[in-house]
Order: structure tokens, then C-alpha cells, then sequence
């Protein structure tokens, strides 16, 4: 089989850095996040209630800070994941070999991590609608816009790994004639 060997690809580089920051600030990110669910679990509990309380929201609003804070980490570490599997198509780009199996394979779980994440994304919605008010309807809608680009993102990435099998078995169809 051969490759075909790029010199350099300013897109490609261009393309790897860019995932590499979101990797980075994907990392920062959880880290946070999760510091965030550590923190409203220990400190200051008793004065977070208090808070909820005065708003009528109690328990159940503690318990939906904590469920959001949950969610919110789960889909950054599914981006996060997303990041790495493209990270990983890329270098085969780099490589010169792009149409092999494990990058179909990688597609499909990369379109599986964009529906977890608009399932997650629905949630996260439903809970800032369930908070009520303005401000929480305003983010909704904008989350809204989010979930089709997210779709269209799992539709795609689902079709390119057919794609990216399609073209792997051709490849390997037609070195099999010559």
C-alpha cells in the first residue's frame, strides 16, 4: 500500500493546532467544572441551600445545580474525546493514508460522542427551562441553535465514516485488480 507523503500542509497544521488549544482548554475546562461540583457538594453547602430556599427552589434546586454541574462535565469530557478522535484521523491525514478502516471506526464513535452530547444538551435545556424566567429561556434558545449545529455535526460525522468505509473497501478493492 502506498502513502502518499504531504511536505507540509499549512491547513492540516493550521487545523492541528486549533485542536490541540480546544484539547488543552477542554482539559482546563473539566478540571473546572469538576472543582466547581467538588466545591458546591462541600463548601458552603448550608449558605447555597439558604440561597435556593429564598428563591422557592430548596433541595430540589441544589439537586438540579448538582445534576447541571454533572451533565456540563460530561460533555466536556465527550468533546473532549471527540477532540482526540479527530486529532488521531488528522495524523493519518498527515500521514498520507487517510482511507483505513480505524479512521471509519473512529467517525462512528466521534458521531456516537455528538449524539451523547445533544442528549446531554437536551437535558442541560430542560433544566434551564424547569429554572423558569427570562434569562434562562434566552439561554435555552441559544442552546437550541447549539443542538442543531450539534445534529448536523452526528449526521455528518455518521456519513463520512460510511464514506470513509466505502472508500476504504474500494482502495482495497482496486489494489487487489492491479
Amino acid at each position: 500500500m502506498r502513502k502518499l507523503r504531504l511536505p507540509s500542509d499549512p491547513l492540516l497544521n493550521i487545523a492541528g493546532i486549533i485542536v490541540w488549544g480546544l484539547y488543552g482548554l477542554l482539559l482546563v475546562a473539566i478540571v473546572m467544572v469538576s472543582v466547581g461540583l467538588f466545591t458546591t457538594l462541600t463548601v458552603g453547602r448550608d449558605e447555597q441551600m439558604a440561597e435556593l430556599a429564598a428563591a422557592g427552589l430548596g433541595m430540589t434546586g441544589y439537586l438540579m445545580v448538582l445534576t447541571s454541574l454533572l451533565l456540563i462535565d460530561g460533555l466536556l469530557i465527550l468533546a473532549l474525546m471527540f477532540a482526540r478522535n479527530l486529532l488521531r484521523i488528522m495524523e493519518s491525514v498527515g500521514e498520507g493514508d487517510p482511507f483505513v478502516p480505524a479512521n471509519a471506526d473512529l467517525l462512528l464513535v466521534m458521531g456516537w460522542l455528538a449524539a451523547g452530547g445533544e442528549a446531554i444538551l437536551v437535558a442541560l435545556i430542560g433544566i434551564a427551562l424547569w429554572f423558569g424566567g427570562a434569562k434562562q429561556i434566552i439561554v435555552a434558545e441559544e442552546a437550541t441553535g447549539m443542538f442543531i449545529s450539534g445534529f448536523i455535526l452526528m449526521l455528518i460525522t455518521f456519513i463520512l465514516a460510511r464514506v470513509f468505509r466505502l472508500g476504504t473497501r474500494l482502495r482495497d478493492d482496486l489494489e487487489g485488480t492491479v
